[in-house]
C-alpha cells in the first residue's frame, strides 16, 4: 500500500482524473483485497469502514466521496484484484 494518508487520499479523490476513463462497475462478489479478503474491497482499505455492516454498505446512498469514485485511477486497482473497474488512457 502506498504511505498517502486518508487526508491526502480525500483531496485526491476531489480532484478529477482527466487522463483516463473509468468503464466498468464494481461487483462486490468478485472484488477483493489483496490479501483474499472477498466483497467490498474498497471498503476495507486501511481498515474496514464503520459503515460496512455484514459486506454491505449500512448507508450507501450517502456514502463518502472517496467511496463514490474509488478506483480514482489505475494505480488505485494494484490495491484491489478482481476489481470490475478498468481504465483507458485518452
Amino acid at each position: 500500500m502506498d504511505n498517502k494518508t486518508k487526508v491526502e487520499r480525500f483531496v485526491l479523490a476531489l480532484i478529477p482524473n482527466d487522463r483516463e476513463v473509468r468503464s466498468g462497475s464494481c461487483t462486490p462478489e468478485s472484488c477483493e483485497t489483496l490479501d483474499g479478503v472477498k466483497g467490498n474491497a474498497c471498503c476495507k482499505l486501511g481498515g474496514e469502514c464503520v459503515l460496512l455492516k455484514k459486506d454491505a454498505c449500512s448507508f450507501y446512498a450517502l456514502r463518502p466521496i472517496n467511496c463514490r469514485t474509488f478506483p480514482r485511477s489505475s494505480d488505485d486497482l494494484k490495491l484491489v484484484k478482481n476489481c470490475g473497474y478498468k481504465f483507458d488512457k485518452l
